[in-house]
């Protein structure tokens, strides 16, 4: 019986001893009766940052809720970032929530892919592995779900992802600016 979690987030998301990651916090969480069923009309729950916006305007739980919750884990992983910054744009001036999605999304289409990642990696990666993995989670991010890939999809990617970062290195790990052009994000 397939069920949706409704509230993926970096606290609902635990590690074992081994260092597996084990999903906790069922208590919103909806199974689906069938895997004929597509969607449940329910009351939208969740964590603001994270939560689908196609259920939260519809009401209309699908499968692929929690890719989009996902997707936004990811892009925390990938960033160092909260869901929702708040930000002064101008100096002076009033604070702003930022959505993570929308500054990756603005980040990577102005060709500064760079300034996404964690800085706290200190360059200490490989472009093809970070940007696989930002394309990852923006296409676990769409509107709607049918534009979504499903998670086992997903996994896929990820362990694309890990065997590019742990391939030999042909040569020095380093950030490269004109590698950019090649991770632009509609």
């Amino acid at each position: 019986m397939p069920i949706v979690h409704r509230d993926i987030k970096p606290a609902n998301i635990l590690l074992d001893k081994r260092l597996q990651a084990k999903i906790g916090d069922f208590g919103i969480s909806r199974a689906f009766a069938t895997e004929s069923i597509t969607h449940v009309s329910t009351l939208s729950k969740g964590t603001f940052g994270y939560l689908d916006p196609e259920y939260h305007k519809t009401k209309r739980l699908n499968k692929k809720s929690d890719v989009y919750s996902f997707g936004i884990v990811l892009l925390e992983l990938i960033t160092g970032r909260t869901a929702i910054n708040t930000e002064v744009v101008q100096p002076g001036g009033p604070e702003v929530h930022i959505h993570i999605l929308e500054w990756v999304r603005n980040e990577v289409n102005n060709q500064r892919i760079e300034s996404v990642v964690d800085p706290k990696l200190q360059g200490k990666y490989k472009m093809d592995s970070v940007r696989k993995a930002i394309q990852t989670a923006m296409a676990c991010v769409p509107l709607t779900g049918a534009e979504r890939p499903d998670i086992d999809v997903v996994y896929k990617d990820l362990e694309q992802c890990l065997k590019m970062e742990s391939a030999p290195d042909p040569e020095p790990r380093t950030t490269v600016s004109d590698d950019i052009s090649r991770c632009v994000i509609s």
